[in-house]
């Protein structure tokens, strides 16, 4: 089986996690994982081991190009998994194998969504990652609008008024003086 990425070099079977088979290049690393396997692999796992813990992420390499499935050889579609990352995974929806480039799985993994990666092929995920980029660069232009500064001012107040009890009372005053 030849690398989806690299084209011409072979894969060859490796561990992903301990009981994950998987495929991986020897050249660039990346990793082909069949979700069938992903799935026994995950009911095999005991539950203190699934994770939502968050760490910082490691810049990696993204494949840019469309892949084909070392498998069929039909186009694989590519799947965003973080507002935080322009990584894409790729995603065979006829063999239901993935494609993590050297680094993505780690990526998961940092994230927190190793043990549950397969909602990001759903509708809903990728819409919320597109809500949480508009929100991003929303906040980006509003500074550059406001200045740093005033930004700042108004993002300590936004906080505070999210937290205090009387939340309702203190927004309907503000629109009330405000609209008047």
């Amino acid at each position: 089986m030849k690398c989806p990425a690299c084209i011409q070099q072979k894969m060859v079977p490796v561990r992903l996690e301990y009981g994950l088979p998987a495929m991986s290049c020897v050249d660039c690393r990346g990793v082909l994982v069949s979700i069938l396997s992903y799935r026994d692999w995950l009911d095999r796992q005991p539950e203190f081991t699934k994770t939502d813990t968050q760490h910082e992420l490691q810049e990696v390499k993204n494949t840019k190009q469309v892949i084909t499935c070392p498998k069929c050889y039909k186009l694989m579609t590519k799947y965003r998994f973080s507002s935080k990352v322009d990584n894409q995974i790729d995603l065979c929806k006829d063999c239901g194998d993935v494609w993590f480039d050297n680094g993505e799985w780690k990526m998961l993994e940092d994230l927190g969504i190793k043990d549950h990666f397969t909602v990001i092929f759903n509708t809903p995920w990728q819409v919320r990652i597109r809500e949480q980029e508009f929100q991003q660069d929303y906040l980006v232009k509003l500074e550059d609008q406001l200045g740093e500064q005033d930004f700042k001012t108004i993002t300590k107040l936004k906080a505070w008024i999210d937290k205090h009890n009387k939340k309702h009372d203190i927004i309907h005053y503000l629109k009330k003086d405000l609209l008047l």
